[in-house]
């Protein structure tokens, strides 16, 4: 499935909390998000915990996403990146403590 195709009740059922859409929504963006992280972390272990993050933001910002607007797969991306730069700034942070 193209993410920018992505059905707008399931995310309307994401935002519900309705955990069968969260799941589909994850399995239908895992891998498109899944390269982001490892691109930018180039460590499987911690794309993984980045994925499972950034997914986690995802779904509590999806109430702010302008589906008319935005396509969802830009969204998403910018979502999961500044999510990895948050991440990697608190990381660098704490290490010069």
């Amino acid at each position: 499935m193209d993410l920018n195709q992505i059905d707008h009740s399931l995310l309307n059922d994401c935002i519900k909390g309705k955990s069968e859409a969260e799941y589909k929504l994850y399995q239908i963006s895992h891998s498109y998000l899944m390269s982001i992280c490892i691109r930018y972390t180039r460590n499987q272990d911690k794309a993984r915990e980045m994925l499972n993050m950034g997914f986690h933001r995802i779904l509590n910002k999806l109430d702010k996403y302008r589906q008319n607007e935005v396509p969802f797969k830009s969204w998403i991306r910018v979502v999961m990146i500044n999510t990895l730069i948050n991440e990697f700034n608190k990381e660098k942070t704490h290490q010069n403590n």
